[in-house]
């Protein structure tokens, strides 16, 4: 049931990312991503037609295949950063 709810969720995303012309930058934890890349892998083989300019990830590790799977949809590599309130970015 939950995972049908982030399924849709993504659905919805990536049918207003679609619409809007503006461009969008993403910032999440890794796990939206894979989330994400779960549905695209599972419904559409082909690259998205967006204007996401950059995805950057937090928090978690992302692993190779989550980036290499943002490269292949939205033609952006997405960079994983690890960062805290008090001192900021810690690590790129």
């Amino acid at each position: 049931m939950f995972l049908n709810s982030l399924i849709k969720k993504s659905k919805i995303l990536l049918r207003k990312l679609r619409k809007n012309i503006s461009k969008r930058s993403f910032l999440g934890y890794t796990s939206a991503f894979v989330t994400i890349r779960k549905y695209l892998d599972k419904t559409n083989p082909v690259p998205v037609i967006t204007n996401v300019k950059s995805i950057i990830t937090m928090s978690e590790d992302l692993n190779e295949y989550v980036r290499s799977s943002m490269k292949k949809y939205f033609d952006i590599l997405p960079v994983s950063r690890y960062s805290n309130n008090e001192n900021g970015i810690l690590a790129q």
